[in-house]
């Protein structure tokens, strides 16, 4: 498991929204693949391809874009 996290550690610490929005998808993907509930398991779904496919052209969390 520690190998597992290790290799996605990157994509949880986002210097820019592209690494954030990896980190989500992957966090929704995980909600959805391991969810009980079937509703929880569409949004989380939902979330992963919004987070992937975003069209938001902001950069950075950091960047004060933030709404």
């Amino acid at each position: 498991m520690s190998k597992y996290c290790a290799i996605l550690e990157r994509y949880f610490q986002p210097v820019h929204w592209h690494s954030g929005r990896m980190a989500v998808a992957i966090g929704a993907f995980l909600a959805y693949a391991l969810g009980s509930d079937d509703g929880q398991r569409y949004l989380a779904l939902m979330t992963v391809f919004e987070a992937l496919f975003s069209t938001d052209s902001s950069t950075g969390i950091n960047s004060g874009s933030l709404r």
